[in-house]
Order: C-alpha cells, then sequence, then structure tokens
C-alpha cells in the first residue's frame, strides 16, 4: 500500500529520487556533519567556542524574480544573498564562516532539466563558500526558494 497523497504534496518517492539525483553529495563533505541531506532531519556539531549564526532569504518566482530567469542564476543566488547578509551584518568584529545550508523548494511541477541546472549553480555556489547542504524539502506549489544559511562565529571574534 502507498502512502497517502495530499492535494500538492510530492509523490515521496520522487522526492527522495530528486534529492539522490540531484542534490545529495554535490556539496563539499565537512566532519561536523553528522546526519545531513536524505534524511527529515539534519544534525551538525559546531566546534567547540562556536555560535551559530543563521540567516534566511526566500525568492518568489513573480516577485523577486522572472519566470524566464536561468535555472543556473538562481542556483547562485540562493547561496549569494544569504552570503551577503552574512557579510553585511553588523556587530561582528570577523565576518561568520559559513558552514551549512538547507534548501527549501517548492515547484509548479517536475522538471528535469530545470532542477539539473538549479542543483549544479547552487552546488557550485556551495563548494565556493565551504558550505555543506544538510537538507531542506521540497514541494508543489508556485516557484519559490528558501535558503537558510549557517555559519560558525567563534565567540572570541
Amino acid at each position: 500500500m502507498s502512502a497517502p497523497q495530499f492535494e500538492g504534496s510530492p509523490d515521496l518517492a520522487a522526492e527522495f529520487e530528486l534529492i539522490a539525483r540531484f542534490f545529495a553529495g554535490a556539496t563539499v563533505e565537512r566532519d561536523d556533519v553528522l546526519t545531513g541531506i536524505g534524511d527529515d532531519a539534519a544534525l551538525v556539531a559546531p566546534p567547540a567556542g562556536s555560535t551559530i549564526v543563521s540567516v534566511s532569504t526566500t525568492l518568489h518566482e513573480g516577485f523577486d524574480f522572472a519566470p524566464d530567469v536561468p535555472a543556473a542564476a538562481l542556483g547562485r543566488r540562493a547561496i549569494e544573498d544569504g552570503l551577503r547578509e552574512l557579510t553585511e551584518s553588523a556587530g561582528y568584529r570577523v565576518a561568520p564562516r559559513p558552514a551549512w545550508a538547507l534548501l527549501g523548494l517548492t515547484l509548479p511541477a517536475p522538471d528535469e532539466d530545470w532542477t539539473r541546472e538549479f542543483a549544479a549553480s547552487f552546488a557550485e555556489a556551495c563548494r565556493a563558500a565551504g558550505v555543506t547542504l544538510v537538507g531542506g524539502d521540497t514541494t508543489r506549489g508556485p516557484r519559490s526558494i528558501a535558503c537558510v544559511l549557517h555559519a560558525l562565529q567563534s565567540r572570541s571574534g
């Protein structure tokens, strides 16, 4: 018997296939990730003496970006907006070091080409910043991209 599906929810098997095909293992590996992408929750272990700094960004099609914006541009922007918030935030003597990301991806319908292009640029931006994608959520609805970026800040800095 298959799990019940609610209107607007993706097929769970398709969701896990999407994660495995396009996102799992695509970003940097970090020793501080105990349970990462593919599970329902991430478990990370920040180094002693560190505080976690978190920022969240959300992009909505038709409001934050036009429908014809390439998926690759959105993949980069999902991380770069959070990085910018981390470096521009007041109150830091030393900018926090990016570490982990959670990605919420809402798509109106399955689109393998769009997802492949988005995932490749998202992973490239993560690798450049030293960030590991540790989890998130995929769902069906109007296209939107939510990214929570977690960084480490030394308690002495």
